[in-house]
């Protein structure tokens, strides 16, 4: 009978509650179900926005280098109409550019897309990251423009006087005649209209030519292998193979700064600081 009883006294405390076992352990459970959950959440759209953002880099470096490689090539199509026609002498040059039958088109270019190059460039190093600083960037689209501006207004100039020039180039007058038939103050602001246009090519056709070999170098850092392998990576660039596309890279023949400044009415040492390169 004891016995029984010792049983139903066991069955009853067993019916007991224990905090521990009833209320703390599930909870805690809850808990840490709960968090590893978060977190696990947390990481998957960190990942998920790591992914999308790297994405977005390699979209904007590419159309970057897409759209500096179509500048470089309307830049070479343009001097493919003067190339191994100039000489030295400033009026020849006038004479020797014909004026552009259309003008190139000019990319649509946000340097704010570009502002995740910042975050590695500090003041200490501009040298070193020249070629992914925002601003250099910037400027060197801007150039492009300027310089797509100024055809434009050489050609405007010299389809104005067309007439004239057409007429000067069938009977090859001399300097003199030159002079005496467009005036001097004309033919002088021809001229420097045409030394700058000429200066600024040559030289935005090197530069952009070096950004396009530099900029897959140093900006492929900003996104993971592991995307990139995924993904896309960038685009490369090299120089042209052919001879004729090489040539085109190379500086036109130095004007004669004597003649210039006999012209101009000026010295040579103005005229040398007013050409002056725009990129060393």
């Amino acid at each position: 009978m004891a016995s029984d009883v010792d049983l139903v006294v066991e069955a009853i405390n067993g019916l007991k509650s224990n905090v521990f076992k009833d209320y703390i352990f599930p909870i805690g459970t809850l808990a840490i179900s709960a968090f590893i959950g978060l977190k696990t959440s947390f990481y998957a759209v960190r990942y998920a926005e790591d992914v999308k953002a790297d994405i977005h880099k390699i979209r904007v470096l590419n159309q970057t280098l897409l759209s500096a490689n179509q500048m470089r090539n309307s830049l070479m199509a343009i001097k493919g109409n003067y190339h191994g026609k100039l000489q030295s002498h400033p009026i020849q040059r006038v004479l020797a550019i014909p004026p552009l039958a259309s003008s190139p088109v000019i990319p649509q270019f946000n340097p704010i897309d570009l502002s995740f190059l910042a975050d590695k460039v500090a003041l200490a190093s501009l040298d070193e990251h020249k070629w992914i600083r925002v601003e250099y960037i910037d400027t060197l689209f801007r150039n492009f423009d300027n310089a797509v501006q100024q055809w434009k207004l050489l050609t405007n100039e010299k389809l104005n006087l067309q007439p004239q020039l057409n007429g000067l180039m069938g009977v090859g007058l001399n300097n003199s005649q030159v002079i005496n038939v467009l005036g001097r103050e004309t033919l002088c602001k021809l001229i420097d209209l045409t030394e700058q246009t000429l200066l600024l090519t040559d030289q935005l056709l090197v530069e952009i030519s070096c950004f396009l070999i530099a900029f897959p170098n140093v900006s492929d850092e900003f996104i993971t292998e592991q995307n990139r392998k995924r993904y896309g990576g960038m685009l490369r660039y090299e120089l042209p193979d052919s001879a004729d596309s090489k040539s085109l890279l190379s500086s036109c023949p130095p004007l004669d700064f004597i003649a210039c400044a006999t012209l101009f009415g000026t010295t040579t040492d103005e005229l040398k600081y007013r050409y002056r390169p725009i990129y060393t």
